[in-house]
Parts: structure tokens; C-alpha cells; sequence
């Protein structure tokens, strides 16, 4: 299991990038802020982003999930 940790806008929230090593399949959790950001570390560990979590529903947490980057 993939498991990174990132530190995303002005709040210093974080979000989090869980993959699996076999599949490649990943989720995101509270992208709220710096979608590229988040989609650039995705592909460099090689996963592809299939769901998207927010474990609550304020803006700095979840920004970045209408983006169809995601």
C-alpha cells in the first residue's frame, strides 16, 4: 500500500494520495487546494485516481474535488 501525505493550500491542510502497488488504483482524500499538485505526485508513484473521499464538507477540503483532473 501507497500511503503520501500532502500539505495543500494556504491552510495547510492535508490531503491524502492511497494506492495500491499492485493495481496502481488510487483514491484521494480532502484534495482542497493544488489539484496538479496532487495529480503530479499520483503519477509519479504511477497511480491512476479513481475515487475521490471527503471527510467533511469545507471548502479547504474539498476544492479540488469538482476538478476533472481528479
Amino acid at each position: 500500500m501507497i500511503i503520501r501525505q500532502l500539505d495543500v493550500g494556504h491552510m495547510d491542510n492535508f490531503c491524502y494520495l492511497v494506492g495500491c502497488e499492485k493495481t496502481r488504483k488510487a483514491v484521494i482524500i480532502d484534495p482542497g487546494a493544488e489539484v496538479e499538485r496532487i495529480v503530479s505526485e499520483a503519477h509519479k508513484d504511477g497511480l491512476d485516481i479513481q475515487y475521490i473521499v471527503n471527510t467533511h464538507g469545507h471548502g479547504d477540503h474539498t476544492a479540488g474535488s469538482a476538478s476533472s483532473r481528479l
